[in-house]
């Protein structure tokens, strides 16, 4: 196995001890679209530091529509508190992570805010 090849399966490793991969097509979508990689570690540290949120899930995504489908991976976040904070801790992630990377995602990698039924 070649070096570079260990190292990303490697980080893809991290990546699954990081978040919770919500079926088996997460990983073969990240050995596609190893750019991604990297944006999602840094991710997870803002997630962790912005919502206390410890293992988010992440998962594959197919949306089709009439006679074309999308697919991207999408991380979900709970949010232990009122609406608005979250949607405050929202924008900061937004603020912080996404919008430096939104040229490069595209439309391959989204997040969602969910409540937390559990306080």
């Amino acid at each position: 196995m070649n070096a570079k090849r260990h190292q990303r399966l490697t980080t893809i490793k991290q990546l699954q001890n990081a978040y919770k991969f919500v079926g088996k097509d997460v990983e073969k979508y990240l050995q596609n679209n190893k750019d991604l990689i990297n944006i999602l570690m840094e991710a997870i540290e803002l997630i962790q530091k912005i919502f206390g949120e410890k293992q988010p899930l992440l998962e594959k995504v197919v949306d089709e529509v009439e006679d074309w489908s999308w697919e991207y991976l999408l991380i979900t976040i709970k949010a232990n508190c009122n609406y608005e904070d979250a949607e405050n801790k929202g924008n900061q992630l937004y603020d912080e992570w996404y919008i430096k990377y939104a040229d490069i995602i595209k439309s391959r990698l989204n997040y969602m805010i969910i409540e937390s039924l559990i306080k």
